[in-house]
């Protein structure tokens, strides 16, 4: 829905349409900052456009897994301490990308547990051998 909202509403300022991966490389900034990150002029209407557009489709949506919105939350927060820890950036925002997207395959709350588990553990043992392999502690 986020990259939904975010492309119907900041591609029409922009000279293409934006792709999912432009999209992700906003993400953990609030939608203020998103919509600066990547629009020059006119950021006022983006966002109120933004606004308007999330209302759309937030009206599609039913309902939400319960532990889906606890591990987005927790995507975005450890993708921002490994890029504090020197992990990659790319690296950060690929892992937390597919992370995100297993968990849209998950429809069972002790699997989507375990999988936000495995996922700190994940981002925290990449962070920790970068610096290690780069003499730090």
């Amino acid at each position: 829905m986020c990259i939904k909202t975010f492309r119907n509403s900041v591609s029409p300022y922009k000279d293409h349409e934006l792709s999912k991966q432009e999209i992700l490389h906003t993400f953990g900034l609030n939608e203020i900052g998103m919509v600066k990150a990547v629009v020059g002029r006119n950021r006022e209407s983006v966002i109120e456009d933004f606004y308007y557009q999330y209302e759309l489709l937030y009206n599609e949506v039913t309902s939400v897994f319960p532990g889906i919105l606890k591990l987005i939350v927790t995507a975005t927060l450890v993708t921002r301490a490994a890029g504090a820890g020197e992990l990659d950036t790319e690296q950060a925002y690929h892992l937390s990308d597919l992370y995100i997207r297993e968990c849209e395959n998950t429809q069972d709350i002790d699997a989507l547990h375990s999988l936000t588990y495995t996922m700190v553990v994940d981002f925290a043992t990449r962070t920790g051998s970068r610096k290690l392999r780069a003499g730090r502690n």
